[in-house]
């Protein structure tokens, strides 16, 4: 099983319908990867995390919910949900 993350990614707006920003709650800034699975578990977006936050285009996101979860160092950081229309 996996480690529960130890930080909420959170995802805005929510739903999201040009610009999806994800940020990481708490202050800290983190290198890392941003996965994003669609509804089907499949790897939609693999982007490199680095800062405390990202803006992502809608057009780069499949429809439907998206399932968010930052790994550094191989461990899952954090985790979040967001529909995007």
């Amino acid at each position: 099983s996996l480690p529960l993350p130890s930080k909420r990614l959170l995802g805005s707006p929510n739903p999201t319908d040009a610009l999806l920003r994800v940020q990481l709650e708490g202050k800290g800034s983190v290198e890392g990867r941003l996965q994003v699975y669609d509804q089907s578990g499949r790897l939609a977006v693999d982007l490199v995390w680095n800062g405390t936050e990202m803006i992502i285009p809608k057009d780069q996101l499949p429809r439907g919910i998206l399932w968010l979860f930052l790994f550094t160092d191989g461990n899952m950081l954090g985790a979040g949900k967001v529909l995007v229309d």
